[in-house]
């Protein structure tokens, strides 16, 4: 039997859902997804909710849009630059939302949510890698500053 989130020896590569937006292209992230690559075979999507990263009110809903893919551009350039097999979603504005859409067409095996550090993280004071572990079942692993934190579905 295996970690959860991790994959049976010869199966397929493991699915992990990135969860990210101000913090797509962040050494953190990336040194926990380049963890992940060396504990076994990985494919990635990188998820950025369609917000607007830059915090100021932004009407034009196209914009946040525009602003959400060029995020995820830059993510995917710097993990595919450090060897990831990654693919890119630009979903919805509420993050959870924006998860369970994604899964119910595209499966995975782990999450792991990219968040700024507390002071500064409107996810976390939401208490979003709980409500992703609860809402989906999935192990979910947190990635915030200089560290991480694993959560287990409730």
């Amino acid at each position: 039997m295996s970690e959860p989130g991790m994959s049976e020896p010869g199966a397929s590569p493991r699915r992990v859902l990135v969860l990210a937006n101000l913090t797509a292209t962040g050494a953190e992230l990336a040194a926990r997804i380049r963890q992940l690559m060396e504990e076994q075979p990985s494919r990635f999507t990188l998820l950025v909710p369609s917000i607007a990263g830059d915090r100021t009110l932004i009407w034009e809903e196209n914009e946040v849009w525009r602003q959400a893919e060029e995020q995820m551009n830059r993510g995917l350039a710097l993990h595919r630059g450090l060897g990831a097999e990654m693919e890119g979603r630009v979903g919805d504005r509420d993050p959870v939302n924006a998860v369970t859409d994604l899964l119910l067409t595209e499966p995975h095996d782990l999450i792991l949510v990219s968040t700024l550090p507390e002071r500064s993280s409107r996810w976390l004071s939401a208490a979003l890698p709980e409500r992703i572990a609860k809402e989906t079942g999935l192990p979910v692993i947190h990635v915030v500053g200089a560290g991480q934190v694993e959560h287990t579905p409730a």
